[in-house]
């Protein structure tokens, strides 16, 4: 939460505007902010992809809690990669099937699970369905 805070206060003071309080007034943005900045992105970009090279273990590792946990092995599963873009792609199955579906597809972040019996509705309901989304 601390290095939030100080990301946002960076933030705060490279696009705020001059009010006329000085209290308010801009910090000046140096060399070394940006330097940083561009570190922080990086840094974190290489945390995603990692993250997304994790994903179908993550998901498979979830199923298989939820199962030991005394769900169903036939409860909906899903998993919505870059949801509301062009690139969104939906994968649907069970606790049991959806981790095979998945298994040698190119998920990328960002990707959501959804579990329950609100993933039937997928079909109904297609709020946003981008030219051959579904795989």
């Amino acid at each position: 939460m601390q290095l939030l805070g100080k990301r946002v206060a960076e933030l705060h003071r490279a696009f705020a505007r001059t009010t006329g309080d000085p209290a308010f007034d801009p910090e000046p943005v140096s060399a070394a902010d940006l330097a940083q900045w561009k570190a922080s992105v990086l840094e974190e970009g290489e945390r995603t992809f990692a993250a997304a090279a994790e994903a179908r273990a993550v998901l498979s590792d979830a199923a298989r809690a939820l199962i030991d946990h005394g769900l169903s092995p036939a409860t909906p599963m899903a998993l919505i990669q870059q949801g509301t873009t062009p690139n969104q792609r939906v994968w649907t199955g069970t606790l049991s099937t959806l981790p095979l579906i998945i298994k040698n597809q190119a998920v990328r972040p960002p990707s959501l699970m959804i579990v329950g019996e609100v993933v039937k509705l997928h079909e109904k309901l297609a709020w946003f369905e981008p030219a051959s989304s579904t795989g």
